[in-house]
């Protein structure tokens, strides 16, 4: 079962930012993001977060 919370409250709105990345990761990331059913943005927002999180 999937629930979806609005977040925009806890973290204002999604915006747009163009990163640079190079090709082999990129397609590393879309395989690995695909893999979990998640859009490429969807796991780089959950790989920051994870990796903010173990820095705590």
């Amino acid at each position: 079962m999937v629930i979806e919370v609005p977040i925009e409250r806890y973290f204002g709105p999604a915006e747009k930012i163009n990163i640079t990345v190079p090709r082999r990761l990129l397609q590393r990331i879309d395989a690995h993001a695909k893999s979990r059913h998640l859009s490429r943005s969807a796991f780089l927002v959950q790989a920051a977060g994870d990796a903010m999180q173990n820095d705590r």
